[in-house]
């Protein structure tokens, strides 16, 4: 067994030496304390175990991450979907799997996950994320985040800085980082257990302490990491119940946290040391824009569609121009933008409208704010963007606390008309839908147009209809009746434009 890891104490203990017929002889007290002062100046043993890398390196040797390149582990639980849930500042919504298998490559710093029977925890379900994912496997780099479901190869970018601080905050993965970016220690006591705590930050991406025991087990990693527009999120990991697989040290359970709220909670079931682990990017993710330059397809004179992330729609009124939705990140968002001037030119962008404050839907929003537009949002919402606006940027400065400038924020209530005189367009709550509680609609009047988001989400023309109606789009025609609109399409922020008709054939109703 390893030697535990010393904390920086050591314990005052009886000098003696034998005299010249052997016997043991002791000395004064004053003088034990000059030898132990002595001892403490020259042997460095005792010093290096106050030195980090030493820490580390014993860590490392209990843990068996010396001669470890990879491993897979299989468990069982729930996440927790970040940037979903129903009420902003909220806990996030919970899905069930029968089974994950995580892997990681930590000579690569790549990664892979796959979940087998998901569903959500919630039934009517409330909040974000998807109800059900089908069978694929999401893919990790420095670089690219895609999930391969079949042929299709569905790019994540978004995902890319916080899917490699998940790899870097497992438990060898911690060990593995702290060592190479010049970490810091400090000790610490928790429940009356010493640990040490092990500070390291990997430039521009996240930040993290790991907290190790006596037995040089990382017992808990507290981290921080850039999440596109809510800024630099703390998290904090759990491990416990280690069991031993081959000398390698592995926990039994892991949960994770963010700001108090669950976001994982597992029980492992096996492990694999250095089992093949080879995830590469398919050829034609890497060879492809990151963001690829979208071109604005007309529905209506002066609406527009523009595909990003999600579907963006651009309006003209008589002196500007406003853009519903600033989505997920802000190269996505900007690129929404000035697809919106290409078609529209001339004309400024003064407002972009928020729809909700799921991430898909608010993640470009300081692209918004940079842009010096006025970002409509429901009022709920006012204080939680104001955080997230004036959260501090360290790890990956962008280009909005680089200018200097300040986001401006317009809250509106359950309905806010803007005219031009020619043209109407309403904002209008849906009240009651368990999607988000501060979800906003659009309704054009005059062209009987409606812009909504997740509460209808059109799949291909020839997609089976659930066999029970979705709960979010029954809401939807509850509060059209409600407010008495007259549409004739509906625009979804996701999935195709479709006419009144496909909302009540969704729900299994004459409209």
């Amino acid at each position: 067994m390893p030697a535990d890891i010393q904390p920086p104490h050591v314990q005052l203990l009886k000098y003696s030496k034998p005299n010249a017929a052997g016997h043991p002889v002791s000395f004064p007290r004053g003088i034990e304390r000059l030898l132990l002062a002595v001892t403490l100046i020259f042997s460095p043993a005792v010093a290096f175990a106050q030195d980090v890398t030493t820490v580390l390196a014993q860590a490392s040797r209990a843990m068996g991450a010396d001669n470890l390149k990879t491993i897979r582990y299989t468990s069982t639980g729930a996440e927790y979907v970040l940037g979903q849930n129903a009420t902003p500042g909220g806990p996030w919504p919970q899905y069930n799997f029968d089974w994950m298998i995580s892997a990681f490559n930590y000579e690569s710093g790549t990664a892979s996950e796959e979940l087998g029977n998901r569903t959500r925890a919630d039934n009517p379900p409330r909040g974000g994320g998807q109800p059900s994912i089908g069978r694929g496997i999401t893919y990790v780099t420095d670089r690219f985040v895609w999930t391969q479901i079949g042929p299709r190869s569905i790019s994540r970018p978004w995902n890319v800085d916080d899917r490699n601080h998940q790899t870097w905050i497992t438990p060898h993965g911690v060990i593995k980082a702290a060592l190479r970016n010049k970490a810091t220690l400090k000790w610490q006591t928790r429940n009356g257990q010493r640990l040490a705590a092990v500070s390291f930050t990997e430039p521009g991406k996240f930040s993290a302490t790991a907290f190790i025991d006596k037995k040089g087990l990382v017992e808990r990693v507290e981290s921080r990491a850039a999440i596109p527009f809510y800024g630099e999120l703390p998290f904090v990991t759990t491990y416990a119940d280690y069991e031993d697989y081959a000398g390698v040290k592995f926990p039994s359970r892991i949960r994770r946290t963010q700001n108090g709220f669950p976001i994982l909670d597992l029980t492992v079931t096996k492990v694999e040391p250095n089992v093949a682990v080879d995830v590469r990017p398919p050829d034609a993710l890497i060879n492809a824009a990151a963001y690829p330059e979208p071109t604005a397809v007309k529905v209506a004179d002066g609406v527009w569609s523009i595909p990003g992330a999600t579907n963006c729609y651009a309006i003209e009124m008589k002196d500007y121009i406003i853009v519903v939705e600033s989505p997920l990140t802000n190269e996505i968002a900007t690129s929404v933008f000035d697809a919106a001037r290409r078609a529209i030119p001339g004309k400024p962008i003064r407002y972009v409208v928020n729809t909700h404050h799921h991430i898909d839907h608010s993640g470009g929003l300081r692209a918004a704010a940079l842009e010096g537009a006025t970002i409509i949002t429901y009022v709920s919402n006012k204080r939680i963007f104001e955080g997230y606006f004036a959260s501090a940027r360290r790890l990956a400065p962008d280009k909005l606390t680089k200018s200097g400038k300040k986001a401006k924020l317009m809250a509106v209530g359950d309905k806010y008309v803007f005219s031009d005189g020619s043209r109407n367009v309403e904002l209008h709550l849906l009240r009651g839908n368990r999607h988000a509680d501060d979800l906003l609609m659009l309704y054009l009047p005059k062209e009987k147009l409606l812009i909504e988001a997740d509460a209808l989400s059109p799949g291909p023309p020839d997609a089976p209809l659930p066999a029970e109606p979705d709960v979010f789009s029954v809401n939807l025609v509850e509060n059209i009746e409600r407010l008495k609109l007259s549409v004739d399409r509906i625009l979804p922020l996701h999935g195709r434009i479709v006419p009144l008709s496909e909302l009540y054939r969704a729900v299994k109703r004459s409209s």
